[in-house]
């Protein structure tokens, strides 16, 4: 199995596009998928550059309803219209970001999934998308580890309510043969927290390490080089990956550069940054 970072925050060359993104290119055994949509068509340039061919592509998934995560989905149905693309039914929400008194819609989803439903798969709780690659939302709820932005919203009936993380999905890729030689999670933002994320794989699949956990965190403040959460946040995080056995944790996206060298001070080795570009074998 072949992972390769599309786009997010940073690259490891300057030919390639980076942006407030994700969407990750899996080959698999018998089929390739994407992880996340980006937010705008410069996966396309960065797949072109990497000869990465989206047409190849059969399926994608938007972990939740954030234009970072969703931004791409046009431009690739019009590349390949026969695209299927899978998010939780949760997920298809009007959404708002509040600032101030401004509300600015996120209804990219909801917007996906009227203009393209043949090409949309809502699903509930867990979702199998191809050989060995599953999707599942959150099944604990230790609100310690939660990560959501207050800006974020949902409206419904005309009412505005907090972001409700249980929209979020992950997936759950078996790179060998065996399922028992591991098991690896690829993540969006975790506002529902990693450490639970990683418990509620750890329930289903109870004997199968966890070879790799990918994803963004939700760790970055402004900008790259500063802070959403606190240290001791860091701390607690850096510790539940060690106590949860997991193998490297490749981190991306809305991690930061900051958040990046915390947990790199606190785990070392067992921390990288995947940027756009580098890819991962198993």
């Amino acid at each position: 199995m072949r992972i390769v970072m599309l786009i997010e925050n940073t690259a490891a060359t300057s030919r390639l596009a980076v942006q407030h993104g994700l969407s990750v290119f899996i080959e698999g055994e018998r089929e390739s998928y994407l992880f996340g949509l980006g937010g705008d068509s410069k996966l396309l340039s960065n797949a072109a550059r990497l000869k990465l061919s989206v047409k190849s592509v059969q399926k994608a998934v938007i972990s939740h309803n954030h234009p970072a995560h969703t931004g791409g989905a046009e431009a690739l149905l019009n590349e390949n219209p026969r695209l299927m693309i899978y998010a939780k039914e949760s997920a298809c929400r009007h959404q708002v970001k509040k600032n101030g008194t401004v509300l600015r819609s996120r209804d990219s989803l909801v917007r996906l999934a009227e203009n393209y439903p043949d090409n949309t798969v809502l699903f509930r709780n867990f979702q199998e998308v191809g050989k060995d690659f599953y999707l599942m939302s959150n099944e604990v709820f230790d609100r310690e580890f939660y990560n959501i932005e207050k800006s974020n919203r949902i409206m419904e009936n005309g009412e505005i309510k907090p972001f409700d993380p249980s929209s979020e999905c992950f997936g759950v890729l078996f790179p060998y043969e065996r399922k028992e030689d591991g098991c690896v999670i690829i993540a969006g933002c975790c506002h529902c927290g990693a450490p639970n994320i990683i418990r509620t794989v750890k329930n289903t699949w109870q004997d199968v390490p966890v070879i790799a956990f990918i994803g963004g965190l939700h760790l970055m403040g402004s900008n790259t080089k500063k802070l959403s959460v606190s240290g001791e946040y860091i701390e607690r995080l850096a510790k539940e990956f060690r106590e949860l056995a997991v193998g490297t944790v490749y981190v991306c996206h809305c991690v930061g550069l900051k958040g990046y060298e915390e947990l790199k001070r606190l785990m070392g080795e067992r921390v990288r940054y995947l940027q756009t570009g580098e890819e991962i074998d198993f």
